[in-house]
C-alpha cells in the first residue's frame, strides 16, 4: 500500500510528505482499513524550569487526509465501501486514486447523503415549514456555487455559512458516523435540486415540486 501510495502522490507536482497511518480497524461487527496522512506542526512546551520552548507534535486535530475502506462491504462486494473522514481542505487527488475512487459516483453519493443530514438537522432543530425551506434554500444557493465552480465542499466551512451562530451543532449531525458522509467531494448539480421546491401556475393547475 505504501508503494502504490507513493507511486500516486510521484504523479502529482504539488503532493507533499508526512506521516502515513495505516490501520486495520474492528468495531465488533465491521472490520475496517483506515489510512492517514498527518503533517507535524510547531508548538510550544514548558520544561521543568519552567522554560518556554518550541516543541514539534504531530497535528492529529486537522487531518489533511483520511480515508476508511469498509473490508465487510468490500468482501460482501457491495456498491459503496469506500469513505474519507472530515480533513482539512481539499481531498487531494491522488490519494482519491489511491483508494480508487469514482469522482462522479462519489459525488452522486455523498451529494444524496448530504441532503439526508440536512434533512435531519432540520428535524432534530424543530424548524417549521418556513425556516426549513429557507436553510435548505440556502444550502442549495452554497452547493451550487461549488459546483458551478467545480470546487469541493468543506464541511466546516458550509456549517459555518449554514449555520453561523452554531455550526458545530451542523457539523456533529453530517460528522454523525451512521451517515457516513465524506468530506471534499464537488456536489453533484442534479441532485441537489432536491434542496428546493419549484412552483408553477397556470390558468386550470398548480404544480408544487
Amino acid at each position: 500500500m505504501m508503494e502504490h501510495l507513493q507511486a500516486r502522490a510521484n504523479e502529482e507536482q504539488l503532493a507533499t510528505g508526512g506521516y502515513v497511518l495505516i490501520a486495520h480497524v474492528n468495531n465488533g461487527v465491521t472490520d475496517f482499513l483506515l489510512t492517514v496522512i498527518v503533517t507535524e506542526v510547531m508548538g510550544t512546551a514548558i520544561t521543568e524550569g519552567m522554560e518556554i520552548i518550541d516543541s514539534v507534535h504531530l497535528d492529529m486535530s486537522h487531518l489533511r487526509v483520511a480515508g476508511r475502506i469498509n473490508l465487510t462491504s468490500w468482501k460482501a462486494e457491495e456498491e459503496r465501501y469506500i469513505s474519507f473522514l472530515k480533513g482539512r481542505g481539499e481531498i487531494a487527488n491522488y490519494f482519491k486514486k489511491f483508494l480508487g475512487c469514482n469522482d462522479l459516483l462519489i459525488a452522486r453519493r455523498e451529494t444524496q447523503k448530504l441532503i439526508e443530514g440536512l434533512h435531519q438537522f432540520a428535524t432534530n432543530q424543530h424548524l417549521n415549514p418556513t425556516a426549513r425551506d429557507s436553510l435548505l434554500k440556502q444550502a442549495h444557493g452554497y452547493l451550487n456555487d461549488l459546483a458551478q465552480k467545480g470546487s469541493p465542499l468543506s464541511l466546516d466551512a458550509f456549517a459555518n455559512n449554514l449555520w453561523s451562530n452554531a455550526p458545530n451543532e451542523l457539523l456533529a449531525v453530517l460528522a454523525d458516523e451512521s451517515l457516513e458522509l465524506s468530506d471534499g467531494f464537488v456536489p453533484d448539480k442534479k441532485t441537489i435540486q432536491k434542496l428546493v421546491k419549484f412552483k408553477g401556475v397556470a390558468a386550470h393547475w398548480t404544480h408544487l415540486n
